[in-house]
């Protein structure tokens, strides 16, 4: 999802993505923090990865992933089981919790 839209006299974050893509529960806003949602995951692990000193194909192989796919995991370009997701973390020494809001 990209805008290009110029948000009118915003003064908080909130307010820019109201005006920009609606108020939470809307169709345009969920959009927005599902993506949002995926590019923080598929930032924290490509940014482990290169801390590890890990290739993607080294990374993929420790798990059973082909390169390729684990490219779009951490190009936020595919949905990704949790399973998947704590295997990645845990072979890169990290753990993977959640926060239930």
């Amino acid at each position: 999802m990209t805008t290009y839209l110029q948000p009118n006299n915003c003064q908080s974050w909130d307010e820019v993505q109201d005006e920009l893509f609606g108020a939470t529960g809307t169709p345009l806003r969920e959009q927005l923090e599902k993506e949002s949602e995926f590019f923080r995951i598929s930032e924290r692990l490509k940014l482990a990865r290169k801390e590890a000193g890990l290739t993607q194909q080294e990374l993929a192989e420790k798990v059973g992933l082909k390169r390729s796919d684990l490219s779009l995991i951490e190009n936020g370009k595919i949905d990704v089981g949790i399973t998947t997701l704590f295997d990645l973390f845990r072979a890169l020494g990290k753990k993977l919790s959640f926060t239930i809001l």
